[in-house]
C-alpha cells in the first residue's frame, strides 16, 4: 500500500467511514484539507509525522508514527475536530459507529443492523462477504484486518447468518 509506505507497522491508525460515497470534487477538496492538516499537525507543539488518505471514496484513514513524536489527547482532539469540520462542511456523517460497510465488486454499501440482517436473510450477503473493520488501531492491523469476512466483523455477534447447505 503505497499511500502509507512511510508509516511503520505500529503507526496509530484511525478510520472514519462516511455515510455515503464522496463525489470526485468532494474527495479532492477533502484530501487537500487532510494533507494540509497532517503537514501542520502537532501535539504539545511538537510536529507529528502523519499521513491521511481517502480510500474507496468513503473512508478517511489517518496514521501517526509515534516513534517520531508521541500523540497526545490534545493532538487526537485536533484530528477529531478536523473530521467534525469536514462532516459539517460536506453534510457527511463520519461518526455513526453502528454502520457497517461491505465491499462487493469494488462497491461499498453501508448498512445498519436491521438492513444488514435483511440483506443476509435475502441472500444478498453471506458470512464470507467482505466487510470493513473500523476498529483497527495500527497499520499492521489495517493491512491485515481492515478488510475481513463479515462473519469476523464486530457486528457478527449481533446478526444471524443463514446456514449454507
Amino acid at each position: 500500500m503505497e499511500i502509507f509506505s512511510s508509516m511503520p507497522n505500529n503507526a496509530r491508525t484511525w478510520i472514519y467511514a462516511a455515510n455515503r460515497q464522496l463525489s470526485s470534487a468532494e474527495e479532492h477538496a477533502i484530501q487537500a484539507e487532510l494533507t494540509d492538516f497532517v503537514q501542520s499537525w502537532t501535539a504539545h507543539e511538537r510536529a507529528l509525522k502523519a499521513e491521511a488518505a481517502i480510500l474507496y471514496n468513503q473512508f478517511v484513514v489517518i496514521m501517526v508514527d509515534e516513534a517520531h513524536s508521541e500523540i497526545s489527547g490534545c493532538g487526537i482532539d485536533k484530528s477529531v475536530q478536523l473530521i467534525k469540520t469536514i462532516n459539517n462542511k460536506y453534510q457527511l456523517d463520519f461518526f455513526n459507529r453502528l454502520a457497517v460497510q461491505t465491499l462487493t465488486d469494488n462497491q461499498v454499501t453501508t448498512y445498519n443492523k436491521k438492513t444488514l440482517q435483511e440483506a443476509i436473510n435475502a441472500g444478498i450477503l453471506t458470512g464470507q462477504t467482505i466487510a470493513f473493520n473500523p476498529l483497527v488501531q495500527h497499520k499492521s492491523d489495517f493491512l491485515s484486518n481492515w478488510l475481513q469476512p463479515l462473519q469476523q466483523n464486530w457486528i457478527s455477534k449481533q446478526i444471524v447468518f443463514l446456514v449454507q447447505a
